[in-house]
């Protein structure tokens, strides 16, 4: 008499058989990611990052976005002389105005070439920061096959602050690098969007007449009261720098500049009337995040505020959403110490400022890699930089 568990009930020697492969897979599987475990050696990676970080880009067209701006420019290597990487604008694609803007093909030193994508040394960064995700399998949005790997902060909990950096499957080398917040959001970017340089050749390219590019950029990270001594004398303002960093950061450069702004109540600039803003930007880092530092005399920190406002309104969004929205017009007030701070902050910063620094305001800007309190820190101890003891 037949049954239902006669129909369908496997004989025992059967689901014995089934039960003892399904067990052989699953010891498989196990043995395969223990061996990957046991023999992943994270150096090849971390190699190709520094060659990248040192070296510069391969080449071809490649973007950079950053905080405000996004460049692009065609990159290759200067033929007969290694140490140095051409930079050849993108028909149609119309770069920032500033030191790193070529109308034409230039040559730069290769450690200038990574100020365009990066404003740390690499030093710092693989002191800093460690990998906490091996290269797995991904793919770029162009289609273009690879492996992604996640360094991530040493020293300090870094929230969501992570570094993710993509490799060629076939080549090795690196493809495109994403900084991110402590909230998740895209900082910067530098991103390889192909493999040839369009119509420009650079075998074209006369070295012996060609221009040479952000001829006024530092090609060699110089010491900190050295910059700065050297750029008090320039600019003619008292210069003051922070006391207090986080774990890690150390000081990158300084810079100076005179921006001509509209006065207060006008929206026109005369050359020949308004006088140049004088600014000097100091800038830190632990080799991705960044903190800089703003000085100017109160009016002229005040006109370079309202100049900054409307050009944030002006400029449209960009085509991938992560353009930062307006800081909100009134700051939040926040007693430390013994002086108060205003701040302004949204999604993509924090900006801090101090009036009371003997007749100058001080600025700090963050990307929200770190926490306020962090930021709050840097800001409430200041130091005045003095000139430099001439030798006898």
């Amino acid at each position: 008499m037949s049954t239902e568990r006669d129909h369908h009930e496997q004989p025992a020697a059967t689901r014995g058989h089934a039960l003892g492969f399904g067990a052989l897979l699953l010891v498989a599987a196990a043995l395969t990611v223990l061996l990957y475990v046991l023999t992943w050696n994270p150096q090849p990676s971390t190699a190709g990052l520094a060659t990248f970080l040192e070296r510069g880009p391969t080449t071809g067209m490649w973007e950079t976005r950053r905080l405000y701006s996004v460049r692009r420019a065609y990159f290759a290597p200067l033929p007969g002389d290694p140490s140095r990487l051409l930079m050849a604008p993108v028909p149609g694609h119309e770069n920032p105005a500033g030191c790193q803007t070529c109308d034409e093909p230039c040559s730069y030193t290769r450690p200038q070439v990574m100020q365009f994508f990066f404003e740390a040394p690499s030093r710092l960064f693989f002191r800093n920061y460690r990998m906490i995700k091996a290269p797995v399998p991904a793919e770029l949005l162009d289609g273009r096959k690879a492996y992604v790997a996640v360094w991530a902060p040493r020293l300090r909990d870094g929230g969501l602050s992570e570094r993710e950096v993509w490799f060629d499957q076939t080549t090795g080398e690196v493809v495109q690098v994403e900084d991110y917040s402590r909230t998740g959001r895209l900082v910067r970017r530098a991103r390889k969007l192909s493999d040839d340089t369009g119509d420009w050749d650079p075998n074209d390219f006369d070295r012996r007449k060609g221009p040479v590019c952000c001829a006024d950029c530092p090609s060699e990270w110089l010491p900190e009261m050295e910059q700065l001594a050297s750029i008090a004398e320039e600019a003619e303002i008292p210069l003051y720098r922070p006391v207090d960093l986080p774990p890690g950061f150390r000081f990158v450069r300084a810079d100076y500049r005179e921006v001509t702004v509209p006065a207060m109540g006008t929206a026109d600039i005369d050359d020949d009337t308004t006088p140049p803003a004088r600014i000097v930007t100091l800038l830190y880092s632990d080799g991705m995040a960044l903190i800089s530092i703003g000085i100017a005399r109160t009016p002229e920190m005040d006109a370079l505020e309202r100049s900054y406002a409307e050009m944030r309104r002006e400029r449209p969004e960009d085509d991938d959403g992560q353009a930062c929205p307006t800081l909100p017009a009134e700051p939040k007030r926040i007693p430390i110490r013994d002086t108060t701070v205003r701040m302004r902050t949204d999604d993509c910063r924090t900006v801090l400022r101090r009036d009371d620094v003997g007749g100058m305001s001080v600025t700090l800007l963050g990307r929200n890699e770190l926490t306020l309190d962090e930021y709050l820190a840097v800001i409430a101890r200041l130091e005045r930089v003095l000139p430099l003891p001439e030798d006898e």
